[in-house]
C-alpha cells in the first residue's frame, strides 16, 4: 500500500484525503515568548532553537493576517491555495494571558481558505485551561498541537536546555488524546549524546503516547545559538548526508501506516545555517529518501511489527 506516488504517509496525501484538495501551512509569528526564555522556567531556550524561536520562514510583525497575506503572495508563483492551515510557529503558543490566546486562536481560526490551525507549543504548557480553549476551538475546525519532544531521553534534553521532561510530555499528550486533538510529535536526529537507536527511541515514544502525526528532522547549528558555541568547541559532530538519509528510511519502515508525516527533514534559515550545509538542499534530501526507500524496497509499515502503539 502506498500513499499516491509515495512510500509514506504523508502530509499532503492526508489532507487531500481528510479536507478533498491540498492545504498550505502557513508559518505564523504570534509574538510569543517561552517560559524558557522570559525567566519564569529559564533563559536562552533550548540549546538548538533560533533567535526566532524556531519560526524562521514567519513574516516580520505583529500581526498575523498581515502576515498570512504577505506569505500568499510570497507563495503566489509556486501555490495558488485552495486552502490554507494558518500555523502558529515562533515560540510556546499556548503560553501567556489566556484572553489573549483565546482571540489569537479565533483570529488564526477566521483567516481566508482556513480548514484547520497548527499551534506550535512546548508539552510543559498544555494545562487544563489551554485544553479547555483547543476543544473549544477543535469544534469549530480541526486543531493541530505540535509537540516540541525532540528526544525522549531526559538527560538529553538536560543537556539541551529543554527544561521539560517525557513525563510532561506524556501528561500533554493524555490530555490532547482526551479532547480528540492531533498531536503532532518533533523529533530531532544528530543531536550531541545520542545515536540513531535513540532516535528510534523517541520515535517509538511518540507513537506509544498517541502522537497522529510526526515531523522528523536533523539538528541543526544556527548562529547564535548556544549549540553554535558547543559546536565550535568540538562537543559533537555533523549528521552526514548517507547516515540521515538510512535512519530516516529505517525510522519510516517502522511506523504504523496511519500515522501522518509531517516531514522528513528541515531547512534552517541559510543566512544562519552553520551546518550540516547540506540540509539546504531540501529537494535532494526528500529525493534521496524516495530512492532509497524504493532501491531498498521499503515502506511505511513495512516493518511496524518491531514498533506497536500501546
Amino acid at each position: 500500500m502506498f500513499w499516491d506516488n509515495k512510500r509514506y504517509h504523508s502530509f499532503d496525501f492526508y489532507c487531500k484525503k481528510r479536507f478533498g484538495k491540498k492545504v498550505i501551512r502557513i508559518p505564523l509569528n504570534s509574538g510569543a515568548t517561552c517560559p524558557n526564555r522570559d525567566g519564569a522556567k529559564g533563559t536562552g531556550g533550548c540549546a538548538f532553537c533560533s533567535e526566532k524561536g524556531s519560526g524562521d520562514f514567519t513574516m516580520t510583525g505583529d500581526n498575523i493576517k498581515l502576515q498570512f497575506d504577505e506569505y500568499i503572495c510570497y507563495i503566489k508563483d509556486k501555490w495558488i491555495p485552495e486552502a490554507t492551515m494558518p500555523y502558529l510557529q515562533s515560540f510556546t503558543n499556548t503560553y501567556g494571558d489566556i484572553s489573549h490566546l483565546i482571540g489569537l486562536y479565533d483570529l488564526a481560526a477566521r483567516l481566508p481558505m482556513a480548514v484547520a490551525v497548527s499551534i506550535a507549543t512546548r508539552p510543559d504548557c498544555v494545562s487544563d485551561e489551554i485544553c479547555s480553549v483547543l476543544n473549544d476551538l477543535n469544534r469549530r475546525l480541526p486543531v493541530f498541537v505540535e509537540l516540541g519532544l525532540q528526544s525522549s531521553s531526559d538527560i538529553t534534553k538536560q543537556r539541551m536546555n529543554c527544561l521539560h521532561t517525557s513525563k510532561e510530555y506524556s501528561s500533554a499528550c493524555e490530555k490532547l488524546n482526551t479532547i480528540g486533538i492531533n498531536i503532532v510529535t518533533h523529533a530531532i536526529y544528530g543531536l550531541p549524546g545520542e545515536n540513531s537507536d535513540d532516535f528510534k527511541n523517541t520515535v517509538r515514544f511518540a507513537v506509544e503516547n498517541g502522537s497522529s502525526g510526526l515531523k522528523l528532522q536533523l539538528l541543526h547549528v544556527l548562529k547564535n545559538s548556544s549549540l553554535h558555541e558547543m559546536y565550535l568547541n568540538d562537543a559533537f559532530t555533523l549528521v552526514d548526508f548517507d547516515d540521515y538519509i538510512r535512519v530516516i528510511c529505517e525510522t519510516v519502515s517502522l511506523l504504523p501506516k496511519d500515522i501522518v508525516i509531517h516531514r522528513l527533514t528541515g531547512d534552517g534559515d541559510k543566512n544562519t545555517l552553520i551546518g550540516p550545509l547540506w540540509s539546504r538542499d531540501k529537494r535532494k534530501v526528500l529525493s534521496a529518501i524516495d530512492k532509497t526507500l524504493a532501491r531498498e524496497g521499503l515502506y511505511q509499515g513495512c516493518n511496524q511489527a518491531i514498533l506497536r502503539r500501546v
